[in-house]
């Protein structure tokens, strides 16, 4: 396997372990996620941003 994909592989991999977790929340959550997971009043829209926020609060 060439560099190239194997990097390819692993972004999709992480991509979808990150919506998993994202999705998770929102059912864990409901309503309370968009407060739970905002910046500066925004909701966090980025999948990957919101991933890395619940992994620094350890609730993965």
């Amino acid at each position: 396997m060439s560099f190239t994909a194997i990097t390819r592989m692993l972004r999709k991999q992480r991509t979808e372990a990150d919506q998993r977790l994202v999705q998770q929340q929102q059912e864990q959550l409901g309503l309370e996620f968009s407060q739970q997971y905002n910046v500066r009043g925004r909701a966090m829209v980025r999948v990957s941003a919101i991933a890395k926020r619940v992994g620094k609060n350890g609730q993965l």
